[in-house]
């Protein structure tokens, strides 16, 4: 379901239309509405064309290299087999992964979305039911590895197992037991195509993005209005470079926003 955003109180209802018990939804932004979902593994592997590299061979070579030198950068090194938590820092630290970024909050995706966008562009918060995938991934495990995960969802010999081995294309979200800084502050979480050697959006559209009930896109025309209202309120919740990205980089980013919006400066 694709809809269309002009004011600061439609996007807060479509969020709150989402909001219903027993279902849970994540969130994920862009600054532009012609953007796929697509993850840094397949567009790096994508700047040659067309690519001859198997995506599963690609990334466990990155995987190997990643864990060769790790060690080399911090003391706190994960369990040697734990795929998703090596995968997740990875991708925190900008190696390209099959992972793909979302969030549990609407807010900071609307953020990230309107990150740098001038006035008069289409950015888009795009909206997946992440109790659905869930619910689907698990229904297509055999009986050892559901039973296995109903008792410990995070349970690594299964995630390892969905990783390297599930035989059809889908798309499943995921987290680390162990969530670095990043994913803690943003309320992150990953959606992971389980057939790397097919696109993000193959493997959504099986059978996700056949089913609209189970996802939506907002795109939001960035009136000067919508900037201006979306930004202030977005700041009022402390949603901002400087919270998402604690250190000075992101105070540094931060004043992008700041000197163009005088009323959000601080008071001396």
């Amino acid at each position: 379901m694709n809809v269309r955003i002009e004011k600061w109180e439609e996007f807060q209802a479509e969020c709150n239309s989402l909001s219903r018990p027993k279902e849970r939804w994540i969130f994920r932004g862009h600054q532009s509405s012609d953007w796929k979902l697509s993850t840094t593994l397949e567009r790096t592997l994508n700047r040659l064309t067309p690519s001859d590299e198997n995506t599963r061979e690609a990334e466990s070579f990155l995987l190997r290299e990643f864990k060769r030198h790790f060690h080399r950068y911090s003391q706190s090194v994960p369990h040697e087999d734990d795929t998703l938590e090596w995968l997740a820092l990875m991708q925190h630290h900008g190696a390209p992964t099959r992972l793909l970024d979302w969030t549990f909050s609407e807010y900071v995706a609307l953020f990230f979305a309107l990150d740098g966008v001038a006035e008069g562009c289409e950015c888009m918060v795009w909206a997946v039911n992440q109790k659905q995938c869930w619910e689907k991934f698990k229904s297509e495990l055999p009986e050892e590895h559901l039973q296995s995960l109903n008792e410990d969802d995070k349970d690594r010999r299964v995630l390892n197992w969905a990783l390297n081995e599930f035989p059809n294309p889908l798309i499943c979200p995921l987290n680390p037991f162990r969530l670095n800084d990043r994913l803690a502050i943003q309320r992150g979480t990953f959606l992971v195509p389980l057939d790397p050697n097919r696109t993000f959006m193959d493997n959504f559209n099986e059978p996700i993005g056949r089913n609209e009930a189970l996802f939506k896109k907002m795109t939001i025309q960035c009136s000067r209005d919508f900037l201006h209202k979306a930004l202030t309120e977005l700041h009022k919740m402390n949603i901002s470079n400087v919270t998402l990205f604690p250190g000075i980089d992101g105070f540094a980013r931060s004043l992008n926003t700041t000197v163009l919006l005088p009323h959000l400066r601080p008071q001396i």
